[in-house]
């Protein structure tokens, strides 16, 4: 999201989890029966200037990782 710091890309993501849970779809085949979303957040910012193409491969390969983890803490939305 443009223009979006990682605290208001946290916020959102709480809402958006929190509006699908007092929905209470229901989903027989989940332990809570009900459906539910993880989001995970990551963010990052333009370079400045580029820094070479090993240098952009790392920095993608270090957000992949970011938002890798971030979806993992979102079980627990």
């Amino acid at each position: 999201m443009p223009d979006t710091d990682l605290a208001a890309a946290t916020r959102l993501a709480r809402r958006l989890c929190h509006a699908v849970k007092d929905l209470a779809e229901p989903h027989p085949l989940t332990t809570e029966h009900v459906v539910t979303v993880g989001i995970g957040v990551t963010a990052a910012h333009p370079a400045a200037e580029a820094a070479g193409e090993a240098a952009g491969a790392s920095r993608l390969a270090a957000f992949v990782k970011s938002a890798d983890v971030a979806l993992h803490r979102a079980k627990h939305c």
